[in-house]
């Protein structure tokens, strides 16, 4: 009886009503292919992502160049395309028979218009002489120079990455943690550190100001004993200069010339001698200034090893939440 109900109920039920079963495990297999889903976060978390912001590490706070040469003030000023490693030897210059036979030859020619154009070509040829061995000395002093500035810089930076490594060696145990740079901690160990700098190029700018006055010096010394070598020269170019005619040209500079070029020989000695002088001056002025910077260096020892004492004790509240990021170990100003 149940099994005839069962038909009849089949036959009544119209075509493509029956509906298959739904299996279990249907679409595990597309589901494995599809994005997961998110996982959503506590809402404390994106709040505490949001208030860290960007961070600095211990390591990128540290005084970076704090003792500073002025590259302007201690610009050199290449008088000549290539400086000579050696001393110039003084070139040679006419004696005075050579210097007579000279004027006689001159005084021959025919026209006073030759004579004197004759008699500037000789000024001209014993001034570019001496020209010429003055831009050798000028040469080699600038060489000099160079060699005395490059030392002082080397000096320098030498003492710059002296106080570079105290304070990685102090803070080395957190070179490597990084606050968010609202945190009071790096913010007070940052402002201490910029004051220690412009502390250092404060102590440091009297050195500066003494090197560059040595350099002036130097400078100045140079150009007045080249004045003094070019005095002579200026004397008998005066001869072409106050409208003279011909024939007072050519008496005016055979009267003179044989007085300049003798003081054109004696000046280049005396040049020779004097720029030598210069020249070991340059080196022992350099070496005060470097004495300057280790001797004003030792004086802010002290204070750097407050600042590294005190960031260290604010470092170390860091793993202490409850001390308000560490900062109250810090005054307002580092007063060292």
């Amino acid at each position: 009886m149940k099994n005839e109900a069962i038909s009849l109920l089949l036959m009544l039920l119209p075509i493509g009503s029956v509906v298959r079963a739904k299996d279990i495990f249907d679409g595990m297999q597309e589901s494995r292919t599809e994005a997961p889903l998110l996982v959503e976060r506590e809402p404390h978390e994106d709040l505490d992502l949001e208030e860290e912001g960007p961070q600095t590490c211990v390591h990128d706070v540290y005084p970076k160049d704090p003792i500073k040469l002025d590259d302007a003030s201690f610009g050199l000023n290449q008088q000549v395309q290539k400086a000579m490693k050696e001393i110039p030897a003084a070139p040679p210059v006419p004696n005075l028979t050579d210097i007579s036979s000279q004027l006689a030859n001159v005084f021959q020619l025919p026209r006073f218009s030759e004579m004197g154009a004759e008699l500037k070509s000789m000024v001209q040829q014993y001034r570019a002489i001496v020209e010429l061995y003055v831009k050798q000395w000028m040469a080699v002093l600038n060489k000099r120079r160079t060699e005395a500035v490059t030392k002082m810089k080397a000096g320098v930076q030498k003492q710059n990455k002296k106080i570079w490594d105290f304070f990685s060696q102090q803070l080395d145990e957190y070179k490597d943690l990084c606050l968010p740079d609202s945190n009071k901690c790096l913010q007070s160990i940052q402002k201490n550190l910029e004051s220690y700098d412009l502390r250092v190029q404060k102590n440091m700018a009297a050195c500066n100001r003494f090197a560059q006055r040595q350099l002036d010096q130097h400078a100045e010394w140079v150009e007045n004993e080249r004045k003094l070598l070019e005095r002579p020269f200026l004397k008998v170019e005066g001869c072409f200069e106050k409208g003279h005619v011909q024939s007072g040209v050519a008496s005016c500079v055979g009267n003179m010339i044989s007085n300049v070029v003798k003081a054109a020989t004696d000046g280049m000695k005396r040049f020779s001698n004097t720029m030598g002088k210069v020249s070991d001056s340059l080196s022992d002025r350099m070496g005060k200034f470097q004495e300057c910077v280790v001797n004003r260096k030792k004086l802010l020892d002290g204070g750097q090893k407050r600042i590294a004492d005190k960031a260290l004790d604010c470092l170390r509240k860091q793993k202490q939440p409850d001390d308000a990021d560490g900062a109250a170990l810090f005054d307002a100003d580092d007063g060292f």
